[in-house]
């Protein structure tokens, strides 16, 4: 689901700003109140949805019985800092320049749609 939303976002970005069409209004108070809003509405939802990914790996691969899960876990964070370190160089040496912003976004939610299941 979380990669249906980050795939999704830039389309519904594009449809709430009338194509990206500058935001304006009023004043500056309603123009940073619309900007908060679209941004709210576009990003919070994939937010949630790739911030709840974590803890469900992580309870996915604890391990049932009584047996440890300090050393499973323990692995399953450094993965992801190793991703947090190795993915923000990948999208900004690579991927932005290369594919934009927006087929970046595509890549990555696709990414997150078609990831195997955890094996049982």
């Amino acid at each position: 689901m979380a990669g249906l939303l980050v795939v999704g976002s830039p389309v519904l970005f594009h449809r709430l700003t009338d194509g990206f069409a500058y935001v304006s209004a009023e004043g500056w108070y309603s123009t940073l109140g619309r900007l908060l809003v679209l941004a709210l509405v576009t990003m919070l939802p994939a937010s949630l949805g790739l911030g709840m990914a974590l803890p469900l790996v992580m309870e996915m691969a604890s391990p049932s019985g009584r047996a440890s899960a300090g050393p499973v876990i323990g692995r399953v964070l450094a993965v992801n800092t190793l991703g947090a370190i190795v993915g923000p160089l990948l999208a900004t040496f690579l991927m932005g320049p290369f594919s934009g912003l927006w087929w970046s976004l595509v890549v990555v939610g696709s990414s997150l749609v078609v990831a195997p299941p955890a094996p049982d």
